[in-house]
Parts: C-alpha cells; sequence; structure tokens
C-alpha cells in the first residue's frame, strides 16, 4: 500500500518516474495526496510572463561560455580566430537568434528545382522542408524562452551558430547537415541555460553545483570544437557523413559520442542537484523553470520517424478503403464521449492536475512510466480524465514530435464500453490512424483481411500484436484509460494486458489510468514506480462547478445574504470531495423556492453518496407510491438486460409483470413519462436511443442495497421464460407508434417481442445462477426455479415449450443436437445452483444415461464456463478417459478456461502433460489466449524446454505461437526421434507452403535463427538431413508472380538466402535423408539456380567432393520423374559442363549423361534406380539414417541380446514338446526343402521408424513414396 505524503510549498516532494524493471520488482512510490491547506490559488496558475515581472531573475556566477572558449583546443581557437567570435559581448539573446533563423531559412529553403526535397540516411527518410521548420520552431522557442529569463552574456553561443552558416550550401545533404547541427546546438545551449539558472549555490550544496559546472563547461568545450570540426568537414563535402552522426547517433564515433556522453553527464549531475534544489528554491522560480524544462524535453526528443524500414511495412489505401478498414477495427465512438464531457466540463476543471508537479513529470518523462489517478466512486475522475485528455491532444498538435496517443472512456452503463476487446480494438483503431502517413501498416491490413474473410473481429490476442507493432512506429506513445474499475474482468484483465504492452514496447510508453481504489487487478501495477494522484480533494474544481451551476444564478444571487452563507456552508462541508454529491445536491436546491424549505435541506442534507441516493429513493416512494411498481420494473431491466435496451424495447418491456404465477400485461407508457418518473436513476442516450444508468455510483448504490430490486436478472429471466411459454398470439410485438413524438423512427418494424429476447434467457439465468453461487446465504428465487421447470420438463424429458424454443432459436448458438435431454442443456447453461434439487436427485441416483452423457455434458459445461457443474460431472468419473476427455480439453482450450484445467489438477490422476505431448498441435490453441501458455508453464501442464510444440507451429507457420513457446523457452533445436517429414522446427519452417512463404512464415524463420537456431543441425529423423536440405526436398513451383507481388509472397530461394546468410553450409555431407547433401537434393530435383547459389558460394571442389559422397534414394514416382525431366537435363549439362562432374558421380545422385536408362528403369508407377557398383559392395538396400540418439546403441544391442535369447528359449521349448509328442515326423519335412520366392517388403519397415504422434501433418502433393518415408 502507498502512503500518503501531504505537499506543502515549504518542502514539495519530488519523484523521478524510472523504467520500468524487467528482471526485478521496484516498489512502488508513495500516494501524493493534494492537501487541502495547499489549494490552488489564482497566482498559482497564472502565466509565466506574469510571474517574471514580479521575480527579479537571478544572475548565473560564471560566465561559463567564456570559460569554454578559453579553454578549447589550438585548432578550435584558429577557427574563433578566423571568424571574430567574442565570447565577452554583451547582446539580449533574442537578437542573434532572430538572425539564426533568418540566415538559416535563406540558405536551406531557397528554390532549387534541381534540389531533391528528401534524402535517405541509413534506415530513415529526411523531409528537408519539415526538418527545416522543425528547426526554425525550436529556436523560435529558445528564443522565448531566452528573452524572459537568460542574462545578456548568454548570447555568445548563438553567435557560434551564425558562423557555421556561413557555408556556402546547395544540396540537400549540406542543407540536412546544416539544420541537423544547428538543432542539437540549440539543444546543448538551452539545455545549459535552463540548468544554470535553475541550480544555484543559494538554493543547492556548493558542491554539487560546482560540479554541473565543471559538467556544462566541459560540455561547451566539447559543443564548440565539434562545430569548429563540422566546419572542416562540411567545407570537405562530407555532408552526408557528418548527417548521419545526427540522426543516428547511436552509430556515431569520435567527437559526436564523446558530445553525447558529455550531455548525460550533465543531465546525472542536474538530478543530483534537483535534490537539493527541490526543498530550497523559491515557488517561481521553480514552477518557471520547471516549464522550460518541459520545453528541453520537448527539443530533446527524437526526430520525426520517417524511417524507410517503417515505410515499406505500409501499404497505400484510398479513403474509402481506409474508413472500411477503421469501422471494421472499431465502430465505438470514442470521441464521442470526450466531446461530450469536454463540453459540459466548467472551465478550469482539473488545472489542478495539469499543474501538478507530478503529472508534468510525468508528462515530460522520456521513458515508461504510469500515472494512477485513484478516487471513489462520485469523485469527478472522469471529468479530470477528460481534462487530461484534452491537455495531451493540444500539447500533441502543437507538438513537432512523431508520438502516438490513444484514450478511452469505460462505462458500467454500456457492456460494450466496458469490454476489454473493444477498449483494446479502440486503441488499434487510433493507433493506425496516422496524420502523416496516407497508408496503414500492412500487418494490420493481413489481420483485417483475415478476420474478414472468417466473418469475424480482431481477437484480443491479435489487438495485442497490433497494438505492439503499432507502438514501434512513434518515439514516444501515450495511453489515457478512463475508468479502469468499469471493465470486465471476467475473461480479460486489460490491467495485466497494459502493463504487458509497455513492458515489452521498445519507445516509451506513458499510460494514464484512473480508478477506484483497493481493486485486485491494480497489483498489475505491482513492481513498477507510479505517481499517484488522488482526486478526493477537489475544493477548487468543486468551487468552480458550484459557482458555475448554482452561485451564478440569479435565483440564488435574490437569496437571502443568511441563506447564501448556509448554502455555500452546507456545500464546503458537507461535500466530501465528491462530485457526484455535489452534482445531486445542486439539482435538489435549485427549485427550491422559500427560505424555510432551504433551511429544512440544510437539516436533511445526506452524509454521502449512498445516502444521497437512499433519500432519492425515498422521495420517489412517498411522491409516486403507486407508480413505484414501474418504476421499479424499468430499474430492473435496464440493470438487469445483458444489453443496453432500446427506447421501444423497454417501453413493450414494462408492460409485463408477474401477479401470483401468472403473466399480466400493463397498459403502456411514453419514454417521456418513464424519464419523468426514474428521474435520477435512468437516462435516455439520445442518440444510441439506448436507456443506461447516468452514473456508475447509481449501480453501486443498487447493488449495495439488493433488498430494494431483489436480484434483477432473476426478474428478466423469468418475464422472458413466462412470455415464451405464452400462446405466441397473445404476446406483444414492437409496434410502431409514428403518431406518438416519444417514439423513435426505429422502432417501424414489426418484431415479436418473444423474438427479441429468444436467446437471452439461457444467459440471463447464468447469470442469476453465478450470482448465487458467489453469494454467501442466497437462496434461488422460487417463481424463477418453478418457471425453469415448467419450460424444461425434467432432466430426462423435453417440455413442449423446450422444443418449440429449440427449434425457433439461432442455429449453432450452442453445441446442443435437437436429441438431447434437458438435463445437456443445465449443463451447457450452468443451471446448477436455481435448480439444486434437480442435481442432486438426477447425478447421485448415476443413471445410465448419465454414464453415456457425462463427457458430452462436460465439454458443453466448459463451452458455458460452468465450472460448478464440471465439478460435479468430475467427481462422477472415477477415471478419466483421455479421449473421451478430449472435446472437453479442446473447448477448454478455445474458450481459454485456465478454471477446468485448475479442476483436472484437484482430480489428481489425469496427465494434462501427457495429454500435450501426444497432442502438440492442441497446445497452439493455448498461445492465442493472453497470458494461458505462461500459466500453463507455471502449472507444469506442458514441457516448455520441449521443441514437439515448437516443431508444430513451425509447421503451421503459427507465427504468435512460435513466439510464444520459444519465450517460455522451447528448444529451438529439438530433434525428434521419430517423425515422417521435417526432423526439427527449422526444417519444418523452411518448408514451403505450394511454392511460397508468406511474411508470417518468412518472420517465423528468422525469429527461429534468431533464438539460435541451428541451420546446420543434423536431423535424426524426417526427409531430410538439415534444414537446408528441407527447403530443397520440399520445393514446389512458386505461383504467378502478380500473385507473389500481390500477397508479398517470398520465393523459396529467397528462403534458401537466407539459410546461407545464416551459416547453413551446402556441402555438409548427411548421414540421414534422401540425398545426403542439399547439394545432391538440388541437383536430384533439377533446382539449378538453387544448385549454382550454394556452388557460388563453397566453390566448385568442394561441390564435387560433396557430391562424390552424397547418394539417392531407392525409387521415385514416374509421374515426378518425367515432370522433372527437363529441368534435371538443364542441371546435368551444367554439372558435366562447367563444374565437371564425371559419370559415375551423376549416376550416384541420381542422374545421367544421355539416357535415364543408365540409372534404372521404369516398373508400373515408378522410376526404380539400379544399385550402384558401390552400394552392391556394402548392401543391396539404401542405408538407414547413421544418426541415432547417443543413448540407443547400447539399448539397441540390450534389446537385440534379449530377443535372441527368447528365441533360442521358445525353439528349445518347442522342440522338447514336439519331440515328446511325437510330432516331427520326417516325412513330413520334405515341403521345407521346395523353394520360397520372398516378398520384396519395400522397406515398409522404414515407416515404423519415421512414424510418430509428433508428425500430423498432411503429405504435400509431391512424390512421396512408402520408401521414402
Amino acid at each position: 500500500m502507498s502512503t500518503s505524503v501531504p505537499i506543502t510549498e515549504a518542502a514539495p516532494a519530488t519523484i523521478t518516474t524510472e523504467d520500468i524493471s524487467e528482471t526485478s520488482a521496484l516498489s512502488p512510490l508513495p500516494a501524493i495526496t493534494i492537501s487541502p491547506s495547499v489549494s490552488m490559488t489564482e497566482a498559482a496558475l497564472a502565466t509565466i510572463a506574469a510571474e517574471v515581472e514580479v521575480f527579479e531573475t537571478p544572475a548565473p556566477p560564471l560566465n561559463l561560455w567564456k570559460e569554454a572558449f578559453e579553454n578549447v583546443n589550438d585548432e578550435t581557437k584558429r577557427w574563433i580566430q578566423e571568424h571574430g567570435l567574442n565570447s565577452t559581448e554583451q547582446l539580449q539573446p533574442d537578437g542573434p537568434i532572430k538572425e539564426l533563423i533568418t540566415l538559416l531559412k535563406s540558405k536551406t529553403l531557397a528554390e532549387d528545382n534541381d534540389t531533391p526535397s528528401k534524402i535517405v540516411i541509413g534506415d530513415r527518410r529526411i523531409v528537408l522542408r519539415e526538418h527545416v521548420n522543425e528547426v526554425v520552431s525550436l529556436l523560435t522557442m529558445a528564443g522565448d524562452i531566452a528573452m524572459n529569463f537568460a542574462p545578456p552574456q548568454a548570447s555568445a553561443p548563438w553567435a557560434v551558430g551564425k558562423a557555421l552558416l556561413k557555408i556556402p550550401v546547395k544540396h540537400i545533404d549540406q542543407k540536412l547537415a546544416l539544420t541537423g547541427t544547428i538543432r542539437w546546438f540549440t539543444r546543448i545551449v538551452h539545455r545549459g541555460q535552463v540548468y544554470e539558472l535553475r541550480y544555484t549555490a543559494i538554493n543547492t550544496d556548493e558542491q554539487i553545483v560546482s560540479n554541473l559546472h565543471d559538467a556544462l563547461r566541459d560540455l561547451y568545450i566539447a559543443a564548440i570544437e565539434l562545430l569548429a570540426r563540422s566546419d572542416v568537414v562540411f567545407r570537405s563535402g562530407r555532408m552526408k557523413q557528418a548527417f548521419r552522426a545526427i540522426v543516428q547517433p547511436d552509430e556515431a564515433t569520435n567527437l559526436v559520442s564523446e558530445l553525447l556522453k558529455k550531455e548525460e553527464k550533465v543531465v546525472l549531475e542536474a538530478q543530483a542537484c534537483e535534490v537539493w534544489c527541490s526543498a530550497r528554491t523559491d515557488a517561481k522560480l521553480f514552477q518557471r523553470t520547471q516549464y522550460m524544462l518541459e520545453k528541453l524535453d520537448e527539443m530533446s526528443a527524437p526526430l520525426r520517424r520517417a524511417d524507410e524500414g517503417l515505410i515499406k511495412l505500409f501499404r497505400q489505401m484510398d479513403e474509402t478503403q481506409l474508413d472500411e478498414l477503421m469501422d471494421f477495427i472499431s465502430s465505438e465512438g470514442y470521441g464521442k464521449n470526450h466531446s461530450e464531457l469536454s463540453e459540459s466540463r466548467v472551465e478550469g476543471t482539473g488545472d489542478w492536475l495539469i499543474s501538478h508537479q507530478c503529472f508534468r513529470q510525468w508528462q515530460a518523462s522520456r521513458h515508461r512510466s504510469v500515472l494512477y489517478l485513484k478516487g471513489n466512486v462520485g469523485t469527478g475522475k472522469t471529468f479530470l480524465t477528460s481534462r487530461v485528455i484534452d491537455h495531451l491532444k493540444d500539447t500533441l498538435h502543437a507538438s513537432l514530435q512523431d508520438e502516438g496517443f490513444a484514450f478511452f472512456y469505460c462505462n458500467r452503463s454500456t457492456p460494450l464500453m466496458r469490454d476489454p476487446l473493444v477498449v483494446l480494438r479502440s486503441f488499434v483503431r487510433q493507433l493506425a490512424d496516422r496524420n502523416d502517413y496516407d497508408d496503414v501498416p500492412k500487418s494490420l491490413v493481413q489481420a483485417y483481411e483475415k478476420a474478414k474473410k472468417e466473418k469475424r473481429g480482431l481477437s484480443y490476442k491479435e489487438c495485442e500484436t497490433l497494438i505492439l507493432d503499432l507502438l514501434g512506429l512513434y518515439a514516444r506513445t501515450t495511453i489515457v484509460l478512463d475508468a479502469l474499475d468499469e471493465s470486465d474482468t471476467e475473461k480479460y484483465i486489460i490491467a495485466d494486458t497494459l502493463v504487458e504492452l509497455i513492458r515489452k514496447a521498445k519507445d516509451p510508453v506513458r499510460l494514464f489510468v484512473s480508478s477506484r481504489p483497493d481493486r485486485e487487478y491494480l497489483k498489475a501495477f505491482d513492481g513498477m514506480r507510479i505517481i499517484t494522484l488522488n482526486s478526493d480533494d477537489q475544493q477548487i474544481d468543486i468551487g468552480r462547478y458550484l459557482n458555475a451551476k448554482l452561485y451564478s444564478t440569479p435565483s440564488f444571487q435574490s437569496r437571502p445574504t443568511e441563506i447564501q452563507k448556509l448554502i455555500r456552508g452546507v456545500f464546503t462541508s458537507r461535500n466530501c470531495g465528491m462530485f457526484r454529491w455535489v452534482h445531486l445536491q445542486v439539482k435538489q436546491v435549485n427549485p427550491l423556492v422559500s427560505n424555510d424549505a432551504i433551511e429544512l435541506w440544510a437539516k436533511t442534507v445526506p452524509g454521502d453518496l449512498m445516502e444521497a441516493y437512499d433519500q432519492m429513493w425515498n422521495n420517489l416512494k412517498k411522491d409516486h407510491g403507486y407508480d413505484m411498481p414501474l418504476i421499479e420494473r424499468a430499474i430492473k431491466w435496464v440493470l438487469g438486460y445483458l444489453r443496453p435496451l432500446g427506447t421501444g424495447q423497454l417501453v413493450t418491456a414494462i408492460r409485463y409483470t408477474i401477479e401470483g404465477d401468472t403473466l399480466v400485461e400493463k397498459e403502456r407508457q411514453t419514454p417521456r413519462r418513464i424519464l419523468s418518473l426514474c428521474q435520477g436513476f435512468l437516462t435516455l442516450d439520445a442518440e444510441k436511443q439506448a436507456w443506461m444508468l447516468p452514473h456508475a455510483s447509481v449501480a453501486d448504490y443498487f447493488e449495495s442495497r439488493s433488498e430494494i430490486l431483489g436480484n434483477c436478472h432473476a426478474f428478466v429471466a423469468n418475464i422472458q421464460l413466462k412470455i415464451l411459454m405464452e400462446p405466441e398470439e397473445d404476446v406483444l410485438v414492437l409496434e410502431s407508434h409514428k403518431d406518438d413524438p416519444d417514439d423513435p423512427e426505429f422502432c417501424s418494424d414489426y418484431i415479436p417481442f418473444r423474438h427479441a429476447f429468444m436467446n437471452s434467457w439461457p444467459t440471463q439465468v447464468q447469470q442469476y445462477d453465478r450470482w448465487l453461487g458467489a453469494t454467501e446465504g442466497a437462496t434461488p428465487d422460487a417463481q424463477l426455479a418453478a418457471s425453469l421447470r415448467r419450460f424444461l420438463g425434467s432432466p430426462e424429458q423435453r417440455s413442449t415449450y423446450y422444443i418449440k424454443w429449440f427449434k425457433n432459436r439461432l442455429p449453432g448458438y450452442d453445441m446442443l443436437d435437437s436429441s438431447d435431454v434437458c438435463w445437456l442443456a443445465m449443463c451447457r447453461y450452468g443451471l446448477y445452483y436455481v435448480l439444486q434439487d434437480w442435481w442432486e436427485n438426477y447425478v447421485s441416483n448415476r443413471p445410465v444415461d448419465l454414464c453415456n452423457l457425462r463427457y458430452k455434458g462436460l465439454a458443453l459445461a466448459v463451452q458455458g464456463g460452468c465450472m460448478e457443474v464440471c465439478r460435479c460431472l468430475l467427481s462422477t468419473m472415477d477415471e478419466l478417459d483421455s479421449v473421451q476427455l478430449g472435446p472437453a480439453i479442446r473447448t477448454a482450450i478455445d474458450e481459454g478456461h485456465k478454471d477446468f484445467f485448475s479442476l483436472l489438477m484437484e482430480r489428481g490422476n489425469f496427465s494434462i502433460a501427457t495429454y500435450f505431448e501426444e497432442k502438440p498441435y492442441e497446445l497452439l490453441k493455448v498461445t492465442r489466449h493472453p497470458g494461458l501458455i505462461e500459466w500453463f508453464a507455471r502449472h507444469c501442464l506442458f514441457d516448455p524446454v520441449s521443441g514437439n510444440s515448437l516443431l508444430e507451429a513451425a509447421r503451421r507457420g503459427d507465427l504468435q505461437a512460435a513466439k510464444d513457446l520459444i519465450e517460455m523457452g522451447a528448444d529451438v533445436n529439438h530433434r525428434p526421434k521419430y517423425a515422417s517429414r521435417y526432423g526439427s522446427p527449422l526444417a519444418a519452417a523452411v518448408a514451403s507452403d505450394g511454392g511460397s512463404f508468406g511474411p508470417d512464415r518468412v518472420e517465423l524463420i528468422l525469429l527461429l535463427l534468431e533464438n539460435r537456431a541451428d541451420p546446420n543441425l543434423p536431423l535424426y529423423s524426417g526427409q531430410s538431413g538439415t534444414a537446408l536440405e528441407s527447403t530443397i526436398f520440399f520445393y514446389y513451383e512458386p505461383p504467378s508472380p502478380e500473385e507473389m507481388a500481390e500477397n508479398e509472397l517470398a520465393y523459396p530461394m529467397q528462403v534458401l538466402a537466407i539459410l546461407l546468410r545464416a551459416g547453413a553450409k551446402p556441402a555438409m555431407v548427411l548421414d540421414h535423408g534422401n540425398h545426403g547433401s542439399a547439394l545432391a537434393a538440388a541437383a536430384y530435383r533439377g533446382l539449378k539456380d538453387m544448385l549454382e547459389l550454394m556452388v557460388e558460394i563453397i566453390g566448385k571442389d568442394s561441390a564435387i567432393e560433396c557430391l562424390r559422397q552424397s547418394r539417392r534414394p531407392e525409387r521415385t514416382g514416374a509421374l515426378r520423374f518425367r515432370s522433372l525431366r527437363q529441368s534435371r537435363e538443364a542441371t546435368i549439362a551444367y554439372l558435366t559442363d562447367e563444374l565437371g562432374v564425371d559419370k559415375e558421380t551423376l549416376h550416384k545422385i541420381g542422374l545421367w549423361q544421355v539416357s535415364p536408362e543408365e540409372v534404372g528403369t521404369f516398373e508400373d508407377t515408378y522410376f526404380k534406380y539400379r544399385p550402384s557398383q558401390e552400394s552392391r559392395i556394402q548392401e543391396p538396400e539404401i542405408q538407414e539414417s547413421r544418426i541415432q540418439d547417443p543413448n540407443a546403441g547400447t539399448f539397441s544391442q540390450l534389446l537385440y541380446i534379449f530377443a535372441a535369447v527368447a528365441v533360442v528359449a521358445v525353439v528349445a521349448v518347442v522342440a522338447f514338446v514336439a519331440l515328446s509328442y511325437g510330432i516331427f515326423d520326417p516325412r513330413s519335412w520334405g515341403y521345407l526343402s521346395s523353394p520360397i520366392t520372398p516378398t520384396p517388403l519395400a522397406h515398409d519397415t522404414s515407416r515404423n521408424q519415421y512414424t510418430s504422434v509428433v508428425d500430423t501433418g498432411i503429405m504435400a502433393p509431391q512424390d512421396v513414396t512408402p520408401s521414402d518415408l
């Protein structure tokens, strides 16, 4: 827990926002409470310029630039003399700066049609005019600040900058080099001026400030020397090399790198000064220098990103396509909520937050940081967040930097606006909508096309991946999320997701969140350094609100003075920092007329927000006692229904009530009447025409006082069931009432009311059942339980109501079949606590039907997320059958229900790890759910070190699964003992999919190589001996060039080049595989281009020697042989004519010089090779792999010995029995002497060696014969 530290003017707290540590947990910072004694005055909110007028700026004790001029090296001193620079010149700094700006513009922006407008440096594209405008703006900013704060001697360095601009420039590299140099020089000069002004001997320890001055002096010397050196470099024509050092400082050397080191040293010394300065600096000086430091941070930010590498990641789209893409990603109007809040916010609200030191530190931070605004419900966090969003939008709009920004308001009243998936989709849209690009990232387009093809939206995992990619497009990104506490945490915890994104992002991400305190998910922020602001104390904002909404009104000002004082006193002493409370009481006071009424209000004013709602509810009962059933029905429907109700839906729904056990229809009401009756508790969204709660605190009120309304889900479900059991002609329709001005036009469709709720009653009952299970002492609603029994019939039978509903419900809505008994529907929808007696009777009796249906019921319960049902069913199973349990496990993986696996672990007699070892492809689905694979690893549900799952991910081209498995520690060099096709993850990844490689598959190959996958790893099994041979063996003819270009596919040749660059050895002779080397495989397949590339790398002699030691398969398909004959002929000519390969070597690798009959003959559907001379000497069949498991040799020998002993023993026993009974008759031995013609096995035994549960892939359409396997 964080502690509260009040901030006072005498000792303001200073907290530094640090990086989020990825290796060690960092203790959180104390909470900073805005003390009531330190209210923000108007003077505190005044502008910096006004403060300058009332404060005399202390002059720095030293002229450090003068000392720097005197201590530069001799070469620089000569340069200073040549340009007539004077370090003692006393001028106001703004004059030289203006001259510098004018000179810079004239030198760089002069029109020249022959000069290009942009240049590429490394991986960056720099646009001249944009870059010059940036530098001019920075100089203007520096001039404005210098004019107000800097002493006259501060003009000396700007004269140095002007000297550099005397160099004649024409070409773009020259112009960019000049502007880039002026940019970093401006930053250094300004940094020094601010530090000299902020940290003095008056407010800082003398020794510490002396250290800062020494560091500044060294930085100034380095800057002047670098400028002098730049003059020489520029005049020599090496402009591009100079600008490269500016744009890519990480690659800079010598003077540039030394300058950067000295600048870092200055920053460190300034941080040491800050500790002393904060407690001793005059408040006004502190505020204005803080302002300058913020500007300094802006000047120090990276240049706008226009990386050439990034440009390649974008795809051009026209405006229509772009709009369609953005609407597909997220259709929620995130900006509408903000616009409404911003317009309704009283001017000045939240200024104290924007001016607060901790907020400024967070905003200026160039590191990963989190700012957490905490406050109880009703304290106005959302309005404060809206102020933060407006401030950040204005700042980013005026900034020259390339920064990302996204925000979202969670809203408990609207289910969609609290769905974490909706939040992430909105972030994707906002971060992808870049103003400086007319195109969008290709990764986003690919995800969009994939999702659209599959007729679905972006998944949660896809959004995570896309956001991480989009964060890499910006130098810094800011994300704002309001009402984190109102987000749904049933399936995803967005706090965990945001923290993980911040941790993984390569560039800084600032996160601002608002939430109620003491929430479980806030533990996600543990281990980070967090600046925490408390929104409970908002007296300034509350005062502004009261002044605008109450005190400035004519009715208030016309009241007697003593009544005004009474009202002010009540609001001052009783508001408790609760904006919502103040809002409600203003609405109570404004209509009051008499002084007696005001005095009565003051005596009975509620003490907190919940008491205020109690008072409003009691007033409703007093004023509208006879209408309370109608009011309760309306609120129950809005609270209990799972989606926002449209105007016509609610108007129709509240007509139904249950009297006794009978469904009764009441008269129709208008929306206007409902609003009038439910004031303060319901509101109507004018744009969406949907009913909702006016504030999250209203839901808290009814939940905390369940005795008022009971359980709303039970009420709604019971009405729905009653309607479904009514004769269809007796049920209302959503009628059209165009003559009624209160009815919107969207209600014009005649939709039977029962159809509107056809598929929602099970979910309503399920929500109620979960509430029963989570609420101690809760008992099922008797009316709902009775309706369910009547609607269902019985566990074994189905009522006519259920049968009719089942036929008319949405198809594919669940996994139920029309013949399923109702008990399976109870499993699917989790009807457990509400029908507890049915469960106890049915399950405890264990009928035969239960034994036959329980595994299907278990899978249905997993689909519905009903863990109590799963627990009950598992308890009836003495032993768990992995085959029958498969559907439930697969469903749990698809739905991401880790609770089900927790139940399996509790059983203890089922090995989940063994299940995944046998079915590694199932584990890949786990990676689709955020954090689930990590949870599996923590609970040892699979072996993260084993590479079986990684091999399967590589085979399927599942990039995200491969990333997650590698992060979990999967072995990238895993070699299965038995595999029919691929002997390693890399060998699987480089096998082409239809002759091409998609972007994800290429990235997967690079991912494996980056994580030290060995391209020369000898393989035990599969069709090839190494990954390089796998690329060749599984080669297919690529699609057309148009198709390759349109889908951005890579050719097999490109993948081969990737492996060769990674160090793959083409001349490596292999014991395993069909060909013995990658060279022989390429020659055999007739892939002349690949063969030439490899020969070019290793040389002719090495290639010939490798081919001599290679081999060929026993046979191949005749059709494939004939189709490749032409390409083989070209390859044969290359081998013989250019490399000089002899006839014997050609025959050995399966090729010929004149005719294929030289090496074999066609037999049926195969071309069978004749054994070569060498193979006849060794053995008539192809040798099997000589690469074995190191422990396999000893084991095999022991196995052979055991088998031999067993055979001898059996023969001896048989012989003894035969002799004992006279079975052996010599006359019957004659048939043994007749010749037997053995039937060839065609290497069928080798199938046993290479068959594996690991390799379950479908065979590619090529000639892979049984002998090849």
